[in-house]
C-alpha cells in the first residue's frame, strides 16, 4: 500500500466521521498533523522498523466535529489530568482539551496490515 493512498483514506475515513446521519455535509479541509512510526509508540525497542504506522492527529474544525460525533461516553482524562474530556471508539481518541481549549482526535494506521492501529499511549 502506498503511503499517500494511506493518506488519502484515513483522511476520507476521518471526514466521512464527521458528515451528518440525515444528510452529507460538504467536504471541509483538515488541519493537524502526521507522522510515521513504528509499532511501538513509546520508547521502542533498537532496530524497530519507524516507518509502519502513520500517525494523524486532527485539530480545529475537524477535530471538534468528530468529536461530536463519536458515539462514545466522554471521560475525565487522566493522563492530561486538567478537565480534559476523551472520547474512544477503537484506536480512534478524541479530546476536549480543557487547557488551552479545543479538539485534538488521533489515531493511527498500520501500514502493514491496512488498518486503523493506536496513534496515542494516553
Amino acid at each position: 500500500m502506498r503511503v499517500g493512498t494511506a493518506t488519502t483514506a484515513v483522511a476520507a475515513l476521518a471526514l466521512a466521521a464527521t458528515l451528518d446521519a440525515a444528510a452529507a455535509s460538504p467536504a471541509r479541509p483538515l488541519t493537524g498533523t502526521y507522522a510515521f512510526a513504528g509499532r511501538t509508540l513509546v520508547d521502542p525497542p533498537p532496530g524497530e522498523p519507524q516507518d509502519t504506522h502513520l500517525i494523524v492527529t486532527l485539530d480545529g474544525d475537524a477535530a471538534r466535529a468528530l468529536y461530536a460525533k463519536l458515539k462514545a461516553s466522554p471521560r475525565r482524562d487522566a493522563c492530561l489530568d486538567d478537565g480534559s474530556l476523551t472520547k474512544r471508539a477503537g484506536d480512534l481518541q478524541c479530546t476536549a482539551t480543557a487547557k488551552p481549549r479545543g479538539y485534538t482526535c488521533t489515531f493511527g494506521v498500520d501500514l502493514e496490515r491496512r488498518v486503523l492501529a493506536p496513534g496515542a499511549v494516553c
